[in-house]
C-alpha cells in the first residue's frame, strides 16, 4: 500500500540500493474492499512507471487491471487476454486475480512477456469472507519465491495455501470484523 508518489520513489530507491537479485512481487493496491481509495493518482502513475516493470511478478485484481488497461475483464477468457497485454506492455510477468469474476470457478492467469500463459482454477468457497485474500496471495507468492521456488510453483503453492486458509477461516467478533472480516 503506497499512498503517495514519494513513498513509491522511496521504495524504488531502496530496491536499487539493497535488493539486487531479490525477487520482487508487486500487488498494486489502489482501493480497499470497503471502497476506500488507498493510493493517490500520482502514486499509481509512479507505481506503473517505477515498480511494475521492475517486478518479477505483478498481481493486480480486476479493479486494478481496469485501471491499468482501461477495461475490466468479465470472463476467464478476457482475463487471459488482459494478462498477456499487461505482461507485454510492462515486459514482466503478471498474475491477474479473477476472484471477483462471477461464477463458482475462480481463475487466476499467469502471463509472461513472451505471450505464454498458465491458468490456475479452483472452486469458489461459499460463505467465506475473502477480505485481504489478494494481499495474502501475493505475500505467499513472494515467500515461495524467496524460498527458491520457480514462479509457476510459487503461484501454485500460494494458491493452495490461500485455499486452505479460506477453508479454515479465523472467526472473530466485533463490528469491524462483521463488516469486512479479518
Amino acid at each position: 500500500m503506497l499512498p503517495t508518489e514519494k513513498s513509491v520513489i522511496t521504495i524504488e530507491e531502496s530496491l536499487l540500493q539493497t535488493a539486487r537479485g531479490i525477487p520482487l512481487v508487486v500487488d498494486p493496491v489502489l482501493a480497499a474492499t470497503s471502497g476506500k481509495t488507498l493510493a493517490e493518482h500520482k502514486a499509481f502513475d509512479a507505481i506503473k512507471k517505477r515498480l511494475l516493470p521492475r517486478a518479477n511478478l505483478n498481481t493486480p485484481n480486476l479493479d486494478e487491471t481496469q485501471a491499468l488497461i482501461g477495461r475490466r475483464p468479465e470472463s476467464a477468457f478476457e482475463l487471459k487476454d488482459a494478462a498477456r497485454e499487461l505482461a507485454r506492455k510492462f515486459k514482466t510477468c503478471f498474475l491477474l486475480k479473477g476472484g471477483h469474476l462471477i461464477g463458482n470457478e475462480l481463475t487466476d492467469v499467469l502471463a509472461w512477456p513472451s505471450g505464454k500463459t498458465q491458468c490456475f482454477a479452483s472452486r469458489r468457497i461459499p460463505g467465506v469472507n475473502t477480505h485481504g485474500s489478494g494481499c495474502t496471495l501475493s505475500a505467499a507468492i513472494a515467500a515461495n519465491l524467496a524460498l527458491g521456488q520457480s514462479l509457476t510453483k510459487a503461484v501454485s503453492m500460494a494458491r493452495n495455501y490461500l485455499h486452505r486458509a479460506l477453508l479454515n477461516p479465523l472467526k472473530l467478533s466485533g463490528d469491524a470484523f462483521l463488516r469486512h472480516g479479518p
